[in-house]
């Protein structure tokens, strides 16, 4: 994240690039729901936009090595 980004902003487009992926089939906050982003009115789940990291949980479907997708999804 850039200096002076929207960490609301960021976590929306984040969500966006991850869901056009063709083996995600969603976005998960975690089993302790600490995959979020806070927002006026609310959290954007799956995705925390912290200062210094950010951290997206995607559902994947089965098929391809984890890897794979995840090189993917880091270069979307």
């Amino acid at each position: 994240m850039g200096a002076g980004e929207d960490p609301g902003e960021v976590a929306r487009r984040l969500v966006r690039e991850a869901e056009g992926l063709p083996d995600v089939v969603g976005l998960s906050s975690g089993g302790f729901g600490t995959l979020t982003t806070p927002v006026p009115g609310g959290r954007v789940r799956g995705v925390a936009v912290r200062a210094d990291s950010v951290e997206v949980g995607v559902v994947v479907r089965f098929g391809r090595p984890l890897p794979e997708i995840a090189a993917e999804a880091r270069r979307a």
